[in-house]
């Protein structure tokens, strides 16, 4: 039998228990690598049973797609997750953010992706467009002053044409719709462990960031980090293989033609021409032929 109501106590060990079970390797790692839904319930469910200040933190760095308006949120802080919204005139219309933050001036809708794009389906408005209309319904109805829409992606910078062409005439408020990538969110995290007010939830954002590294999605730190980047390109694992390549028999190191199913890692080489070249000369010689090489 389950108990008729999860305490916050119940909540937080629920969460942490699969949050560590990740990090540990006790989930088979299939399940869960590419999986936005368990990154999102890790990520954000864990944030919501911490301080706070945390998350209006991270949220604070969410980049306005115009103008130089930033999302500011004050504690205390509501949260639902995968909430369905829908009009019973227009259920094909109906959508489920991810996540919803609330304070007594502001509601935030969180749409989380990791390597998926944003939902297009024939005969429905696109997922961005349905969740910013049904986000103005909700705003009017629980009588809050702003509406923002943030995009949670994996791109390693802001993916301006995705998040426009989904809101194509929505009359959506540009600068109101802001994005947020997981690489940014650990970065802050490390920032914000050094903070005195957060001492207690260290172990809680020490977890978050191995798990979004584990995905490969950590930030860049130096020359170290991207020497360790390189050497990963021998161990990861086949299910990420996107675009990377050795260019002919020469064995030359070959530019990504594409950075959406491996963000992180264009966010690691790209424009970093000399360290590869030096990282990659730090490295074993070519594999043997059909060997597993790239991420």
């Amino acid at each position: 039998m389950f108990p008729a109501a999860l305490t916050w106590s119940d909540t937080r060990a629920i969460i942490g228990n699969v949050l560590k079970a990740q990090i540990h390797g006790k989930l088979l790692r299939d399940l869960w690598i590419n999986n936005e839904d368990l990154l999102t319930s890790a990520v954000f469910g864990t944030l919501s049973n911490l301080d706070d200040d945390l998350a209006c933190a991270i949220l604070a760095d969410a980049l306005p797609i115009t103008g130089g308006q930033r999302l500011t949120l004050t504690p205390p802080l509501t949260w639902q997750f995968w909430p369905w919204w829908a009009e019973n005139s227009d259920l094909a219309n109906g959508c489920e953010p991810d996540v919803v933050v609330s304070d007594a001036r502001s509601l935030v809708v969180i749409e989380a992706k990791l390597f998926a794009s944003f939902g297009a389906e024939e005969g429905k408005r696109d997922q961005l467009d349905r969740e910013w209309r049904h986000g103005q319904r909700k705003l009017e109805r629980l009588g809050v002053a702003e509406l923002w829409l943030v995009p949670v992606t994996a791109d390693p910078s802001l993916p301006w044409g995705d998040i426009l062409a989904q809101l194509d005439g929505t009359g959506a408020e540009l600068d109101h719709v802001a994005w947020l990538n997981w690489t940014s969110i650990s970065r802050r995290l490390r920032r914000l462990a050094d903070d005195a007010r957060f001492t207690r939830s260290r172990g809680w954002i020490s977890d978050i960031r191995h798990l979004i590294a584990s995905i490969g999605l950590a930030e860049f730190n130096g020359y170290g980090d991207l020497i360790t980047a390189a050497s990963e390109l021998w161990t990861a694992p086949e299910s990420v293989v996107a675009s990377w390549a050795w260019s002919d028999a020469s064995g030359a190191f070959a530019a990504p033609r594409s950075v959406r199913q491996r963000p992180g890692a264009a966010e690691v080489w790209i424009g970093f021409d000399e360290l590869v070249a030096a990282a990659m000369a730090a490295l074993p010689t070519k594999p043997a032929e059909g060997a597993q090489t790239w991420f």
